[in-house]
């Protein structure tokens, strides 16, 4: 019946999606030091050039991350880019305790990830934001699953035993 308090977030490049691509690089590389004597040379050499490409576009993907301000009014979520603010709905991707995945949409505008992480928050800052992202996604309503209407009168207060 009550909405999450508000909240907001700073975002930007995230510090743990850059180490996720280092340890994709180490593992790349390591792939590519045993498999020149186990794998014949034309087939690795394809292999190496797309997972090099993959690898290139990804760090250009997180190079160019959006950065902004995220932001749960207490009714909706807002995203503000510079000077543009726009209303917008959020979904949860990935959780990871002190990284979350974002999956943000604004109107008119195709959907793109945001990596929001506690370092860039303050304790306090990080707890609001997840009760709001928890508390928006999961909406309490005065109706049950079976239409039964909880608000009305009648249930607020007990029925009054028959006088005997």
């Amino acid at each position: 019946m009550h909405l999450p308090p508000a909240a907001q977030a700073r975002v930007g490049r995230s510090r743990s999606h850059f180490c996720f691509l280092l340890v994709w690089a180490a593992v790349y590389a390591a792939f590519l030091g045993t498999g020149l004597t186990s794998f014949a040379r034309p087939s690795l050499a394809g292999l190496a050039l797309a997972c090099a490409l993959v690898w290139v576009h990804a760090v250009w993907r997180w190079w160019n991350s959006p950065v902004g301000l995220l932001a749960w009014t207490g009714r909706e979520w807002v995203w503000q880019q510079a000077q543009d603010k726009r209303c917008c709905s959020v979904r949860w991707r990935i959780d990871l305790q002190s990284v979350v995945l974002l999956e943000l949409q604004t109107q008119g505008r195709e959907s793109r990830c945001l990596w929001v992480e506690r370092g860039a928050q303050g304790a306090a800052s990080w707890k609001a934001l997840r009760r709001a992202l928890v508390g928006a996604s999961n909406p309490l309503t005065a109706e049950g699953d079976d239409g039964t209407d909880f608000s009305a009168a009648h249930y607020l207060s007990p029925p009054r035993p028959p006088h005997i």
